[in-house]
């Protein structure tokens, strides 16, 4: 009676026997060894979605809550019917493995490829804030174009005829000058509520030339680029819009 105790408590040792896990290698090659007290008999290896499940014959439980490596996310165990069945869920895909019995239990082998450190992504940054910028300043100089042409447009066509409207010059709210062009000479109309009234001819090449400059370089909106622009640009405007309001000023004083 006394030897079937002893027989009994041997078996209960053993299938309640606690199995440890160690992890040994570098970042490619590691090996995950099982320590049940005995040579493991493995009944089925198979992998499968990054994960490695091994059944071995006898119900044993596996120490697996703080395991840690690089490529191992966690390993998880059931116990069914005299077999143990554990899964070993990596975070890659290994390029080899393998399973076989040690004279304590079983080990599993993975060999991964070797992770190349990512390169220092500061000047890619930054070629990537230039290359954003540049595409800024096109979509700006293609819509500064766009409204380039629709004025030159807007400017031939706001007033019926052979020739083309220049530009125009508020006085006061509701008192404003037009500067009309018909072939070589250019006309100052002025416009008051509902009225409109020529004020002057003018027929010098010279100042007509002087005019046209200025009105064009407004269109241009060369105030908004100032900043691109140079002293020469900057200057012939200022001349041309001194010539026009001379000439707004000397009809002023004839009325």
């Amino acid at each position: 009676m006394s030897r079937f105790f002893v027989i009994l408590f041997l078996l209960l040792a053993i299938c309640s026997y606690a199995g440890n896990i160690t992890i040994d290698g570098d970042n490619k090659n590691i090996s995950v060894g099982f320590n049940i007290g005995s040579k493991a008999e493995i009944i089925e290896k198979r992998y499968e979605n990054n994960v490695l499940q091994v059944s071995i014959k006898g119900e044993y439980d596996i120490n697996a809550e703080q395991i840690w490596s690089q490529h191992i996310n966690k390993i998880i165990y059931s116990k069914n019917n005299g077999i143990t069945n554990i899964k070993i869920i990596l975070e890659d895909k290994p390029e080899k493995y393998d399973v076989a019995a040690t004279d304590n239990g079983f080990a599993a082998y993975f060999s991964f490829k070797e992770k190349v450190p990512e390169a220092p992504t500061g000047g890619g940054t930054f070629a990537k804030m230039i290359f954003s910028i540049l595409i800024i300043l096109v979509i700006i100089l293609f819509f500064y174009w766009l409204i380039k042409i629709f004025m030159k447009k807007t400017y031939m066509s706001d007033i019926p005829g052979i020739g083309r409207s220049l530009g125009k010059i508020d006085l006061m709210p509701g008192k404003s000058i037009i500067f009309y062009e018909i072939k070589n000479v250019v006309y100052m109309f002025g416009l008051s509520g509902d009225s409109i009234s020529l004020l002057d001819k003018i027929e010098d090449e010279n100042l007509i030339d002087a005019i046209k400059t200025g009105f064009s370089k407004k269109q241009d909106f060369s105030s908004y680029f100032r900043f691109f622009g140079d002293k020469a640009i900057k200057e012939e405007i200022e001349v041309s819009s001194t010539i026009i309001k001379d000439k707004v000023e000397s009809l002023k004083k004839r009325n």
